[in-house]
């Protein structure tokens, strides 16, 4: 099962459970039927008349007691509607529930140690598209629900992420490509050419759309490309996720701004039949009479932004970053590789309360903030 099939199974088999559930509203088992759980189906639709059967045969008239009597009656109904609701489930490993995008983690570790990168990247790619940035910016937080923390240490779930990523992309796997012309696909443009963006525009495209993204900024990434600091994502390794989803054949429009040189009308005489908006939220927050760029006052993005552009940009002398959370030791930490001679975070929260993780703030102090 390539790609594309695979994400419309997992479509159609949610549409299938929620009808499910719904019909099992209206009779236990009805649900199990449409879905084609036929045994388990007869099994709810027998239940419930046994039940009642059972209930009126210590029946002795009404009283207030009998109240509870309705209750086995009411259990069973819900747990049919339970059942065909979530239908037979598999049992995911913790790392893999603490995933954001649910990625088969203890697949892919397994391919990688069978000596199966190449695959491995494809099974990441099923679910995000991001895999190289994610094998090194991730916060991982399926390593802290890994089963390994109760005997020494996680397993290096991000780096063997990052390894599958890396060797995938040297033998340049090309994903699926999109179904033929005998498939209809319909033409949709994607506003905003950030994660959120380039995520929508890559399951797009599996689906078989004929899928354009527009951003203002000339190239693709958004904060991905301007924000996150080169130490900790190179460019190479953005530009191979980025190939990644244009070999879909997603198409790119760079130095577009919605609102001023596109619009739904305009977008809309150009053929494409639904318009997905993904312009982030990516204007800074600013100290209330906070000082000027030219009096040594600078916001975070457009700084980090600024360190990315190889404009040979220096620092000088002691920097305050005011800040506590990543973004604020992003800064901090490009801030001495800049030439700062002191880096001073201030913070509204002590240390060990920062809106950051822990190695995070052992890596920017043992830098030297």
């Amino acid at each position: 099962m390539d790609q594309r099939d695979r994400l419309l199974w997992e479509i159609n088999r949610e549409r299938i459970r929620r009808n499910a559930a719904m019909l099992s509203l209206a009779w236990p088992g009805a649900g199990h039927f449409y879905s084609g759980h036929y045994s388990t189906g007869i099994f709810w639709a027998l239940l419930l008349p046994v039940t009642a059967l059972l209930v009126l045969g210590i029946w002795r008239g009404p009283t207030p007691g009998h109240a509870f009597l309705l209750f086995p009656i009411g259990l069973v109904w819900y747990l049919a509607w339970l059942d065909a609701g979530r239908g037979p489930g598999e049992s995911a490993a913790p790392c893999q529930t603490a995933c954001p995008a649910e990625i088969n983690v203890p697949d892919y570790i397994a391919l990688v140690r069978e000596g199966r990168p190449m695959e491995a990247l494809a099974l990441i790619h099923d679910k995000l598209p991001f895999a190289a940035f994610c094998g090194r910016a991730c916060p991982h937080p399926c390593e802290q629900k890994c089963v390994r923390i109760e005997f020494d240490a996680p397993i290096a779930i991000m780096g063997i992420k990052r390894y599958a990523a890396d060797v995938g992309y040297a033998a340049e796997v090309q994903p699926s490509a999109p179904p033929g012309d005998e498939v209809r696909r319909p033409k949709v443009a994607v506003v905003g050419a950030g994660p959120a963006g380039l995520a929508a525009a890559d399951t797009l495209a599996r689906l078989g759309g004929i899928v354009t993204v527009f951003d203002e900024a000339e190239e693709p990434g958004g904060m991905m490309r301007y924000a996150i600091p080169e130490f900790r994502f190179p460019r190479e390794a953005l530009l191979s996720d980025l190939r990644t989803i244009l070999a879909r054949g997603v198409s790119f429009r760079g130095e577009r701004k919605f609102g001023r040189d596109i619009s739904f009308e305009s977008l809309a005489k150009e053929g494409f039949e639904a318009v997905l908006l993904a312009v982030g939220a990516g204007d800074p927050v600013l100290l209330p009479g906070g000082g000027k760029e030219e009096e040594g006052f600078l916001d975070a993005l457009g700084f980090l932004a600024c360190s990315r552009c190889g404009n040979g940009m220096m620092l000088r002398g002691a920097v305050a970053v005011i800040g506590g959370g990543k973004v604020a030791l992003d800064t901090a930490r490009v801030a001495v590789r800049l030439g700062a001679q002191e880096v001073t975070m201030v913070s509204l929260e002590p240390q060990d309360l920062m809106p950051a993780y822990p190695w995070e703030i052992e890596e920017a102090v043992g830098e030297g903030v």
